[in-house]
C-alpha cells in the first residue's frame, strides 16, 4: 500500500455485517470490492457476492480493509 498504509483484517459474523451493509446503504452506499447490492428504502437489497447468494447470520466473514 502506499504511504505506509496498513491493511485491517476484521472478522464480523453474518449478521453484523448484515449490519454494517445497512448502513453504508442509509448513506446512499461505500465503495466496496467483491460484492454488489441494491439499495432499496435506504437498505442493502440482494446483496450479492461470489458463489454465495445470502449471508449466513451465524458464518464468520472476513473483511480487508485500508486504516486510511
Amino acid at each position: 500500500m502506499p504511504f505506509d498504509n496498513l491493511l485491517v483484517l476484521q472478522k464480523l459474523k453474518g449478521n453484523i455485517l448484515q449490519q454494517l451493509l445497512d448502513l453504508a446503504a442509509s448513506k446512499g452506499g461505500w465503495p466496496l470490492a467483491g460484492i454488489t447490492m441494491q439499495i432499496k428504502d435506504k437498505k442493502s437489497n440482494k446483496c450479492n457476492w461470489s458463489e454465495e447468494s445470502r449471508w449466513i447470520t451465524s458464518k464468520i466473514y472476513i473483511l480487508v480493509n485500508s486504516d486510511f
